[in-house]
């Protein structure tokens, strides 16, 4: 039933933003029936959609983005350890030109189907570009080994990471020795939201 009826709400959006573009300024009676029944229809497909939670193109559901969030919440994410055993979060900006969604998918799915030999490789690989960003946002140099074209004038992910080094005083001031692939788990459903992080470690890379 979507197939057909999504295309007929495109077709008819489309025919009422043209109807509304022709009607400016040649009749402002029609054009006014225009504009409305074209924010009729718009508010109308989107309740259909919001109720249904099936998509009718170009109005999407976003069912790949929206889900109800469980009680226990698991997260993994790379964090570098230093050379007094503390662990460290990495700014986001250290791994460009890929975003920090695209790293932690491939550690998620290719990443854990490789040799212990082969993983080792990789986590070496992170390690040096995390202790090299590290170096060059001590030096004021952007972090990245890779930067997009445009810097920083460059759009976002899509995900608005913190920016953990915008400058040198919070950089970690040890250097990196480690690298860990961690688990973090906590219930989301604690009372006062003070409840405790599990972290466990999953993988890692101590530099010899």
């Amino acid at each position: 039933m979507t197939d057909i009826a999504a295309p007929l709400v495109f077709l008819s959006l489309t025919a009422l933003a043209l109807g509304t573009w022709w009607m400016e300024g040649r009749s402002a009676s029609a054009h006014r029936r225009s504009a409305t029944a074209l924010i009729a229809l718009f508010v109308l497909a989107n309740g259909i959609v919001a109720f249904s939670g099936r998509s009718l193109w170009p109005i999407a559901a976003w069912n790949l983005m929206a889900s109800t969030m469980p009680s226990e919440v698991t997260l993994q994410r790379l964090v570098a350890v230093d050379e007094t055993g503390q662990q460290h979060g990495i700014d986001h900006r250290t791994w460009a030109p890929l975003s920090e969604e695209e790293l932690m998918a491939w550690i998620r799915g290719r990443f854990t189907r490789l040799s212990p030999v082969d993983r080792q490789d990789a986590l070496r690989d992170l390690h040096r570009r995390a202790e090299s960003g590290r170096e060059r946002a001590t030096s004021g140099l952007p972090i990245a080994e890779s930067n997009a074209p445009l810097g920083s004038r460059g759009a976002s992910t899509h995900l608005l990471h913190p920016r953990r080094w915008d400058s040198a005083e919070v950089v970690p001031s040890e250097r990196f020795v480690g690298i860990q692939v961690v688990e973090d788990r906590w219930n989301v459903r604690t009372p006062g939201g003070s409840a405790e992080r599990e972290r466990v470690v999953l993988f890692e890379f101590m530099a010899r």
